[in-house]
């Protein structure tokens, strides 16, 4: 077996930092990015395996799945995490490992005693037994893979994401040509790879030398409950703002209708886990830079670190929101061509909700690096409370715009969810870490967006004025983007002396 990586250390300089952020990111986009690069990638092959309606109820079975993974394990997907990068030494990690398991197992039991309820759900009534491995294996999944990226053992991460990736294409191949399995084959795909790469994980990481149910902690399972559980209902209106319109759009205009605007989601999908995956590293970085030093960090310590996480915070900001925009703003420019490209001709209608919807990830992913804050500074309240205004913005939203305008009106209802939400943790979050973000240019920048993005639909449909639009997107972006670049290359060029 081939030795582990080694954690990463503290960063002790600030050229450290930047590196092992552009480090982490390059193995996290390998670990995450594949797997769902090939779903971005077989929009086409779906769309021609599968019916409209057959893609929109495999896509309502796996957002369903997507929702209940929180719920069946106490949040712990979403911040166990925080607990192992903060672990010190192996003592504390064999604990915080083995305290986070023995909440799993509760967890997961509970969740196969409750589940049997789905069945009440005439829709999903075929499919609940999917549903129900659907979330247990990606619950053991994202437990072992969370805990293994806690410690900083990128390259493994990395590894576990390519044979996810190969085994998710292999699955896919056999159940939906030759077998023809239709959505369970699309489902079961999913599941298999899951768990297949958790037993490669196991192995590699020698997590069984880790279980010792007698370490787990009472205390550190009530301090991960407090912080995890916060995040569950954070986790439902997060899903309430992305994924919800989907549901109302099947109810209100049919599966059809549905499955063309899910279609059109793959394309701002790409964006969403870019910038996701990005965050993933620029958690662990900011985390590690945050990390207390407990009885040994003087007042005068704690204060230049907390000035140091500040700036941080500024620096990488400044090239991060620049990049999405005119990321973003190519995107949208390019909207048909994508649907040709990557969409089956019986979904080339779906073009007509990509400039929207990439208008509002730019907007998510913003949001995102501003709620990064609440991880770090531990304020998983503050994170439930913003993302709630945003899933009740959108939900109102939906209802009254999508009756009248159908899937445009839901996408619409998605953009203005998340540009609230943006703007909401814009002022709180730096109460917190008051980071610089340069508001005014972040705010043109926003509404030169939303301006592009509805002159490209068929709100507007004037290719003449979306190119002027994105001519005065770039320029508002590109002098602060290529400063930090220069700047960054600066700071490497001194290292490498």
């Amino acid at each position: 077996m081939p030795p582990l990586p080694q954690k990463h250390d503290a960063p002790k300089a600030h050229k450290g930092r930047l590196g092992m952020l552009f480090q982490n990111t390059a193995a996290l986009s390998v670990g995450r990015l594949g797997s769902k690069l090939l779903v971005f990638l077989f929009v086409r092959f779906y769309t021609s395996v599968l019916t409209d309606a057959e893609y929109g109820t495999a896509d309502l079975i796996t957002n369903l799945a997507n929702l209940l993974i929180p719920l069946a394990c106490a949040g712990l997907s979403s911040g166990f995490f925080r607990f192992v990068a903060e672990a010190g030494n192996a003592n504390d990690r064999k604990k915080v490992f083995n305290s986070g398991l023995a909440l799993l197992i509760l967890t997961g039991g509970a969740f196969i005693c409750v589940a049997p309820l789905l069945f009440l759900w005439e829709y999903f009534s075929s499919y609940v037994i999917l549903v129900i491995l659907y979330v247990l294996v990606a619950n053991v999944h994202y437990f072992c893979t969370e805990y293994i990226r806690g410690l900083g053992y990128y390259k493994l991460f990395a590894l576990q994401g390519v044979l996810n990736t190969m085994l998710n294409i292999l699955f896919n191949l056999l159940f939906l040509l030759p077998l023809s399995l239709g959505v369970t084959g699309y489902v079961l795909s999913i599941i298999l790879a899951d768990l297949l790469a958790t037993v490669f994980v196991f192995r590699q990481a020698r997590l069984w030398t880790e279980i010792d149910l007698g370490q787990a902690d009472r205390k550190l399972i009530g301090d991960i409950l407090r912080f995890c559980l916060p995040l569950i209902p954070a986790t439902i209106c997060w899903w309430l703002i992305s994924v919800s319109d989907r549901y109302m759009v099947t109810y209100f205009c049919g599966e059809a209708v549905n499955g063309l605007y899910t279609a059109a989601y793959k394309i701002p999908n790409l964006l969403t886990i870019c910038g996701n995956i990005f965050i993933e590293a620029w958690q662990f970085s900011a985390v590690v830079e945050n990390r207390k030093r407990a009885e040994q960090e003087t007042l005068q310590e704690a204060a230049l670190r907390r000035r140091s996480v500040t700036s941080f915070f500024s620096r990488i900001f400044r090239g991060y929101a620049p990049l999405l925009f005119i990321l973003g703003g190519a995107m949208i420019m390019c909207s048909q061509l994508f649907a040709k490209l990557l969409f089956d001709p019986s979904f080339y209608a779906a073009w007509t909700y990509i400039p929207v919807l990439l208008a509002a990830t730019v907007f998510s992913a913003l949001a995102n690096f501003f709620g990064s804050v609440y991880l770090v500074e531990k304020k998983p309240n503050m994170s439930l409370l913003t993302t709630a205004i945003g899933a009740l913005i959108n939900i109102l939203f939906n209802l009254l715009l999508i009756p009248a305008m159908g899937a445009m009106g839901a996408a619409i209802a998605t953009l203005l969810a998340y540009a609230v939400l943006l703007l909401i943790r814009m002022i709180n979050a730096r109460r917190y870490i008051p980071f610089l973000c340069q508001p005014t240019r972040q705010w043109i920048s926003a509404v030169l967006l939303v301006l592009l993005a509805l002159s490209i639909s068929p709100i507007i449909e004037s290719f003449l004025l979306g190119a002027i639009l994105f001519f005065l997107l770039v320029l508002n972006n590109a002098g602060p983007l290529l400063r930090s670049v220069e700047q960054w290359l600066k700071r490497r060029k001194n290292t490498v002396k």
